[in-house]
């Protein structure tokens, strides 16, 4: 929901390309009226233009130039500059330098920005605390920038709409939602020309100028390429974030997404700052004081185990422990402030901080409430509109409480520092009592009312004069007003169920989307056994689902009001044409090897022109035969086995191939011929560019206690040429190593320590040599070896690792996972536990360990459980195999029968996967 709120700010940019994130952010204040059109992204923010910016953003450039009372600044020589200055001033969003000195002329840094729109925000920390306050809120994500960083057009730009994007403290509207400027009044997107920018130590991001669905591969300036961890998408699909395995260095990378390639310089992330939680140290003893600290690297993440060095101007010495900085001495510790001095081992970065020591005592430096979240099993995830949820649901809303030490204050603790919690507006309407919590206490939020109209609530804490409040707001039930459904955009094949997109709003214009109140509401179809709805297992929410049938119209009454939406069914769709050859199909081979064409490779299009899926159970029945010819020239040859095609390269060169598509019914019609393709043969001399992967870690001995076996590693080695990737075979390669902690056979290679050994040797090397029968190429793969135990630290599921149960420890929470099940296919087939069984999944679940080193190794669950919670009505009978993890079933299972599988591995790892059958 972050950027979603600023992508309601500028839909100019939708045809307005440009080549950097930043720069398509400035493009869009520039169409809205803030920036002048011609003014450059590079260009530097001077304070006085900073001041006239966040005016003209806020919408309040006509308030501001209607000021009166200028403040006396006799720096400011243009006077088109005071009155949006003056304006700013009277909000308390800046202040001068000094009372006649503004800073006119002078560039803006980040933490001075940042400073003003946490005020906007109604945010006040402390000049020291704005850094981290800013990332807190958001107004930091995905930018690389320190606080002494100058504000450029585009960096300002990029500020400016997470801020735009952001609530008011306490509040649950964005302020770009709520200010009349015009740039609220557009639409926001990363429009921008494909490109790759590194954000963080191991992370990319990838911006394409529409929806893109592909893969990603990412090669480094060495002959090997890294090993991507995680892939995430925006909402849009057309900006993607890697995560890598391992670190980026200062060398140049490539990503390939489906057919393109973009470079990027990659960073070595190194200390860019370092911040005081807070600059008075707690004494411990006469003799001890600590305080905390964060360092931040140039992309703003927290740096775990930085190479720190801390000195004093007293006569007492400063060391570090984990985040803490501690200083002892041998003498009394002195009333007056001193002066700490931090500096990084590796890059120089330094700080100097004016300090003093203190009594831990009881007072309260800064509070603040959380963001509202849900606590219960089931429930939506918006924040109004629960008035009608009962005793099953509650909400919780976490508190912060920090000491002038910087430290989190503990709800045991409140009574030490007088802090008091109470709800000071809408009490009636709810029960709120606060707990103790991990890591910080919580209010715990129960609705009371469930016929409550809209009720304003506010919680309030105080400590001495302080106070912090939060507002929100309690909805209860209300009687649903309008009701829509929609048409997807495909073209719908008759009988199969597909799910259709609806909106539901009640007469106080909340959007309705739960199952229990939608089922009871007077929502009438009109072809009525065509529509069924669903529970979403974990949300509650309501899933309305179609089986098409030949209607092309289907109807709906509300209230008497007629809903109705245009569905265009195909009875069943015929191929009609090969539309081509799946990427992972390579056309080119080295001379006297060979590749092969399936018939499932080819891609099947039908009369509407879309794709028909290989696994589609119309494709699979319809009688189709391929064939595949060409005109020989003797480069390359095809031959067909058991509908397979085969070719050879014979000699270096190329050959055109075409596919034919027939019915192979009686008729024998010709269907298709329309894909035409080339393959491509080559002499192992011409080629000059290889690429190597290899896993960078070995293990060897058996003190792990697992087969050597599992630990071999091979050498994989790829030649590039003409835009194809071609095997190299393993003729052409040969592996040494002068570690002793390596043996090999052949290009296999694995670690060789005594099993008696539990060691690891970090900078191993492993020497790799292509030989293409006229140049010898050299390579060298960075090893580490290691006889240390596996130390599981997550558990995946082998065919979908983005439902994997994930902790930096051995120890996971459980995790809610939503399967959509389909029965009856023909794949299933190949998983029949017996002849009464069927497989539920296409794949079976099936958990990996992952070990310290982001590898498999091997490491397989001992034994997988299974317990079922059934829906009324189901009479399936489930079971799982204990050890090969295969789901299966029997019986008759029902919507909403939920099953949770546990898998048991090593170290007593416990991973937890809840899966909600759909019939």
């Amino acid at each position: 929901m972050k950027r979603i709120l600023s992508m309601i700010i500028i839909v100019i940019l939708l045809i307005n390309v440009s080549p950097a994130f930043a720069g398509g952010d400035a493009d869009a204040l520039a169409s809205a009226g803030v920036l002048s059109p011609s003014i450059a992204g590079s260009q530097q923010v001077l304070k006085q233009d900073m001041a006239v910016y966040v005016t003209r953003m806020l919408g309040k450039e006509q308030e501001a130039k209607r000021v009166q009372v200028l403040p006396a600044f006799n720096d400011v020589e243009d006077p088109m500059y005071r009155p949006y200055i003056a304006w700013m001033v009277m909000n308390e969003y800046i202040s001068g330098e000094t009372d006649f000195l503004f800073g006119y002329n002078q560039t803006t840094t980040v933490q001075e920005l940042c400073a003003v729109w946490l005020r906007v925000l109604d945010y006040w920390p402390s000049w020291d605390g704005v850094m981290m306050m800013a990332r807190d809120v958001g107004l930091l994500d995905g930018v690389v920038a320190s606080a002494s960083t100058p504000v450029t057009v585009d960096l300002f730009a990029e500020i400016g709409l997470h801020a735009l994007d952001t609530p008011k403290k306490n509040h649950d509207v964005s302020i770009g939602s709520i200010n009349p400027s015009g740039v609220s009044s557009q639409s926001f997107t990363y429009a921008t020309a494909n490109s790759v920018r590194q954000i963080g130590e191991k992370k990319i991001r990838i911006a394409f100028t529409k929806p893109t669905y592909t893969m990603f591969t990412v090669k480094g300036s060495e002959s090997y390429g890294k090993k991507i961890k995680l892939i995430t998408w925006d909402e849009s699909h057309s900006v993607a974030t890697l995560e890598m395995t391992t670190a980026f260095e200062d060398l140049t990378y490539t990503v390939h997404a489906g057919d393109l390639s973009l470079g990027f310089v990659g960073e070595e992330a190194h200390v860019a700052d370092i911040y005081l939680n807070s600059t008075t140290f707690a004494k411990v003893n006469d003799y001890m004081a600590e305080t905390y600290f964060t360092a931040l690297n140039q992309f703003g993440e927290t740096v775990r185990f930085p190479d720190l060095y801390f000195g004093v101007s007293i006569d007492a010495i400063a060391g570090i422990s984990m985040n803490k900085i501690v200083l002892t001495t041998t003498k009394a510790f002195p009333d007056d402030s001193f002066i700490l001095y931090g500096a990084d081992a590796k890059t120089g970065t330094e700080i100097r901080k004016l300090v003093r020591i203190k009594e831990a005592g009881s007072s309260v430096n800064y509070m603040k409430f959380g963001d509202l979240t849900n606590a219960s099993t089931t429930a939506m995830d918006y924040k109004m509109n629960f008035g009608d949820l009962g005793d099953h649901y509650d909400w919780r809303i976490p508190v912060y409480v920090y000491d002038e030490f910087g430290r989190i204050i503990p709800k045991k603790d409140f009574y030490r520092y007088k802090v008091k919690f109470a709800v000071s507006l809408g009490d009636a309407f709810v029960d709120a009592d606060l707990f103790e919590g991990d890591p910080v206490p919580y209010v715990r939020i129960k609705p009371t009312d469930v016929n409550a109209e809209t009720q304003d609530i506010r919680l309030q804490l105080t400590a001495g004069s302080m106070t912090k409040t939060y507002l929100f707001m309690v909805t209860g039930k209300a009687a649903l007003d309008r009701f829509e459904f929609f048409a997807p955009d495909e073209i719908l094949v008759e009988n199969e169920e597909i799910e259709i997109p609806f909106n539901a709003y009640d007469i106080r214009g909340n959007r309705v989307d739960q199952y229990d109140d939608l089922i009871n509401a007077n929502i009438v179809f009109v072809n009525a056994d065509a529509f069924v709805w669903r529970r979403e297992p974990v949300t509650g929410r309501a899933q309305l689902f179609y089986k098409p049938v030949r209607t092309r119209y289907e109807m709906a009454r509300l209230n008497n009001k007629l809903v109705s939406a245009r569905m265009i069914v195909d009875p069943e769709p015929k191929p009609e044409a090969i539309a081509g050859i799946d990427q992972d199909v390579l056309l080119a081979m080295i001379k006297g090897h060979e590749i092969t064409i399936q018939k499932r490779n080819l891609q099947y299009i039908d009369e509407y022109g879309r794709n028909i899926p290989s696994t589609s159970k119309y494709l699979i029945g319809y009688p189709t035969r391929v064939e595949v010819d060409g005109v020989s020239q003797g480069y390359v040859t095809v031959s067909s086995v058991s509908g397979d095609f085969r070719f050879t390269g014979v000699e270096e060169g190329k050959e055109n191939f075409r596919a034919y598509l027939y019915d192979s019914g009686e008729s024998e019609d010709l269907l298709g011929s329309d894909y035409e393709f080339t393959v491509a043969s080559y002499d192992l001399s011409s080629i000059e560019e290889f690429t190597l992967s290899m896993d960078e870690v070995l293990y060897g001995g058996a003190a792990v206690g697992i087969d050597r076996e599992d630990y071999k590693r091979k050498v994989n080695v790829e030649g590039k040429i003409d835009g194809f990737t071609l095997e190299i075979p393993d003729s052409a390669i040969s592996v040494q190593t002068p570690s002793p902690h390596i043996s090999k056979v052949g290009t296999t290679i694995q670690g060789n320590i005594s099993d008696e050994d539990t060691v690891s040797y970090e900078n191993e090397v492993v020497l790799v040599t292509v030989n293409n029968g006229e140049t010898i190429y050299n390579y060298q793969i960075p090893m580490k070896v290691s006889n240390e135990k596996p130390k599981a630290v997550r558990i995946d599921t082998a065919e979908n690792p983005m439902s994997g149960l994930e902790s930096d420890e051995s120890s996971f929470e459980p995790s809610k996972n939503l399967v959509v099940l389909k029965k009856g296919t023909t794949d299933y087939n190949a998983y029949l536990n017996a002849s009464t069984k069927k497989n539920l999944l296409e794949t079976p679940v099936r958990f990996e360990v992952i070990d310290q080193y982001n590898t498999t190794n091997g490491i397989k669950p001992l034994y997988y459980t299974l317990s079922v919670q059934k829906a009324e009505g189901s009479s399936g009978v489930y079971s799982i195999h204990p050890t090969d993890g295969i789901l299966s079933y029997s019986g008759s299972p029902a919507d909403g029968d939920l099953l949770t599988i546990k898998a048991m591995g090593l170290n007593d790892v416990e991973g937890t996967m809840v899966i909600a059958i759909k019939k």
